[in-house]
């Protein structure tokens, strides 16, 4: 083996040094630019299991004495005409048999009175009953008007009766607190449901950069498959949500990525906000795309850091760099 004079040595230090500040920033500035569409999907090996950040907890509405409906995840962001809502409802059946879930209801109105249709998202309206012992979650969402916000609605959770006037009996109704949040924390996991199969998801690597003419978003979004079975994600939509209540559409999407079981994958989304707009407090939106009719659904609200945030490298990552035919270990 050749051992290297103490001259070679301090040579190669110094190149790896330089080479080490040139290549780290050279990644960073390519990882702002490159669309979502170069950098692709990524499988990983399969996860242990993950901690998943528990939302706020909203009340709970009884169904009957061994089974309720809970109320989770509700968010609201910019539509085509006015704003969109979206909450979903937990359901657990405690009973010893199938609870149908065509005999029950949401309804959304304002504390002023105003009432407004309540829909449920397509890739739900194929779960007619829970079984005993179960959950499941069903979306739904609403149109509502451009000054609304959450606090102003009321949720019920209603039972079709028809020896009611109306033929429905609320069995119970949820305001919203006042300061609810409900993003999840950048590298924390939330969880969704696709087709009965829980999915977990995380934002890793958030960051926001400035230039002169715009901010430069970036953000890696991992899906796992917690279930036993294969999912196929809906084609899930990423916009940031500003404080001034803007919203903007980010590239990359879910559209065609298979899930195997325990199973995790990454992409990337990616996108420019005008420089004008002021910056702090932002949300990365993953949206469910509905089509009739055309909106966006808010699924999962993930928080953004400042542009003068962002993750600092895995510093347990490590490479070979060849420098003058010498292979030496880099690391940050």
């Amino acid at each position: 083996m050749n051992l290297l004079t103490g001259g070679h040595f301090l040579m190669i230090k110094k190149k790896f040094h330089t080479l080490s500040k040139v290549t780290l920033a050279t990644i960073l500035s390519v990882s702002l630019i490159l669309p979502a569409s170069a950098i692709g999907a990524s499988d990983t090996v399969a996860p242990i299991k993950q901690a998943v950040a528990a939302p706020i907890k909203l009340k709970t509405i009884t169904i009957n004495s061994t089974s309720y409906a809970e109320l989770k995840q509700v968010s609201i962001i910019p539509g085509n005409e006015g704003k969109v809502v979206s909450f979903t409802y937990s359901i657990y059946n405690g009973s010893k048999s199938d609870l149908q879930f065509i005999d029950y209801w949401a309804r959304v109105q304002s504390k002023s009175g105003a009432r407004y249709s309540v829909k449920l998202i397509t890739q739900d309206k194929e779960k007619n009953s829970i079984a005993p012992l179960t959950r499941q979650d069903f979306t739904f969402y609403s149109t509502v008007g451009s000054n609304v916000v959450i606090e102003d609605l009321i949720f019920q959770f209603i039972k079709w009766d028809f020896t009611q006037s109306d033929f429905e009996r609320t069995l119970g109704q949820i305001t919203i607190p006042a300061g609810y949040k409900n993003e999840i924390a950048t590298g924390a996991y939330g969880s969704i449901d696709v087709n009965g199969v829980a999915v977990h998801i995380k934002v890793n690597n958030a960051l926001v950069n400035k230039n002169d003419n715009a901010y430069l978003v970036n953000a890696e979004v991992e899906l796992i498959n917690t279930g036993n079975r294969s999912v196929t994600p809906p084609g899930y939509a990423f916009y940031v949500l500003t404080t001034e209540g803007i919203i903007y559409q980010l590239s990359g999407s879910t559209e065609g990525l298979a899930l195997q079981p325990r199973e995790a994958k990454k992409i990337n989304v990616s996108g420019s906000i005008p420089s004008t707009i002021k910056s702090g407090g932002w949300k990365l939106v993953m949206a469910i795309q509905e089509t009739t009719p055309k909106l966006d659904i808010p699924i999962a609200t993930f928080h953004i850091p400042d542009s003068t945030d962002g993750f600092a490298p895995d510093t347990s990552e490590k490479g070979i760099l060849d420098i003058d035919s010498v292979p030496v270990e880099t690391g940050i």
